[in-house]
Formats: C-alpha cells, sequence, structure tokens
C-alpha cells in the first residue's frame, strides 16, 4: 500500500519554519525551509532532503527561544 501525501503526518519542525519554493540552478523548483528565528534558508525537498537537517537546527539555533542556554 502506497502512502497517501494528504494523509501523511508533517513533522512538528515545520512549526519552527517557513516554507519557500525556490528555482534552482538547474531550473526545477524545489522546497526550501526558512527559520523562524535567525531565518537561515535549510534546503527542505523530500525527494532529496529529509527533516533531519531542520530538527538539527532547531535544536542548535542561538535564536531559538526554546533553547536552554548554557553556560
Amino acid at each position: 500500500m502506497e502512502a497517501n501525501p494528504q494523509n501523511q503526518e508533517r513533522s512538528t519542525c515545520w512549526l519552527h519554519f517557513d516554507m519557500l519554493w525556490v528555482v534552482e540552478d538547474d531550473g526545477v523548483e524545489r522546497r526550501q525551509a526558512k527559520c523562524k528565528y535567525c531565518f537561515t534558508t535549510l534546503k527542505a525537498d523530500p525527494s532529496r532532503h529529509g527533516t533531519s537537517s531542520l530538527n538539527n537546527h532547531f535544536c542548535s539555533c542561538a535564536k531559538n527561544p526554546n533553547n536552554i542556554v548554557r553556560d
């Protein structure tokens, strides 16, 4: 049975990123994610990249108010 994209759960990391569509050098429009805290842009095309980079960035973003500051 194939997964139906309309019924797939969306990763919670998307709550902290805005979705962008960017035309890359090869002329293909691909999805990217922009951090809502520091405005860094990360690749997020589901056919090439998963959400691991988004989750990693969210955990290490210096401007993320959810991160605990450690001395």
